[in-house]
């Protein structure tokens, strides 16, 4: 099955594109393991959920 764009619910790397977000949030990790408090401010549909779960 060729992969296309999803533009509802969770990303499976399989079957939808997907951009690896290690390359732009490594600076963000260690506050979650602080339990800092962060903001992630981006556009509609930039994976913000999908950052969270992986």
């Amino acid at each position: 099955m060729a992969r296309i764009f999803n533009i509802t619910g969770p990303c499976l790397a399989g079957k939808h594109y997907m951009l690896p977000p290690a390359d732009r949030v490594d600076d963000v990790h260690p506050l979650i393991k602080q339990e800092e408090y962060l903001v992630i401010h981006v556009p509609r549909q930039s994976g913000k959920t999908t950052f969270y779960s992986s």
